[in-house]
């Protein structure tokens, strides 16, 4: 349990993640307050935190330790954790925080606790941030599931809308070759298996199996998933 925040300013994003024992504490006010303002500190640290640690699309994945070190109107985050914890009666965890950069970079939480970009529990942990250029795609942080995009180009209601798309379609990877090898090798597995009783020649069958595992990689990319919004279109055409 715990709550993830989000917050996009001038081509910045950041997404802060803290747990608690109980959902109930997830829900109290000097809770939220609390990490809305840790994401707001991480935000205006965005230098120094990111400074050690990116990756090639230029997002940054920082652990609790550097956060608990930063100041949070004048107290710093450890000894403010502390506090909170003293008076919700539970442990609190200040777990990860994670920051992009971009031309354009918007920030959207699903099912916000606050209207605040906060989102509570483990149902529906989803933040994601765009700076159209798809460049980097993180999917491993948050309760249960995140995302981050970074977009070189597009506007505030692309960015949010693509925000949309990824936490309802979840992709795994930016396009099918990002896809890990493993995760097709696996669903080749179960093709086989139901494809083994087959009457046709084997080189029908074995055209058959890539068609299969073609759309299976295809819904699974964000680039060539069906766009939510738009219902129709892949995401790589509704960004041309």
């Amino acid at each position: 349990p715990g709550l993830v925040a989000a917050r996009a300013l001038n081509g910045r994003g950041c997404l802060v993640e803290v747990n608690s024992e109980t959902d109930f504490v997830a829900r109290n006010a000097e809770f939220q307050r609390f990490v809305r303002d840790l994401v707001d500190a991480a935000l205006r640290n965005y230098a120094s935190l990111t400074a050690p640690q990116r990756d090639a699309g230029g997002a940054a994945l920082v652990q609790g330790d550097a956060l608990k070190a930063l100041d949070l109107q004048g107290t710093l985050v450890t000894d403010a954790a502390l506090a909170l914890s003293a008076h919700v009666g539970e442990r609190i965890d200040v777990r990860r925080c994670a920051l992009v950069e971009g031309a354009l970079v918007s920030a959207y939480a699903h099912n916000g606790a606050d209207g605040a970009g906060t989102a509570a529990g483990v149902v529906v942990a989803c933040v994601l941030f765009f700076p159209v250029f798809v460049r980097s795609c993180i999917c491993s942080m948050a309760l249960r599931f995140s995302t981050q995009v970074a977009l070189d180009g597009g506007d505030d209601d692309l960015g949010r809308q693509l925000a949309m798309h990824c936490v309802a379609a979840r992709p795994l990877a930016i396009d099918v070759d990002g896809l890990p090898p493993s995760l097709l090798d696996a669903e080749r597995v179960i093709l086989e298996a139901q494809l083994a009783d087959s009457d046709k020649p084997d080189e029908v069958v074995e055209k058959i199996l890539k068609g299969k595992l073609n759309k299976f990689a295809q819904e699974r990319a964000l680039l060539t998933q069906v766009h939510v919004v738009d219902g129709k279109k892949p995401v790589q055409k509704v960004l041309k």
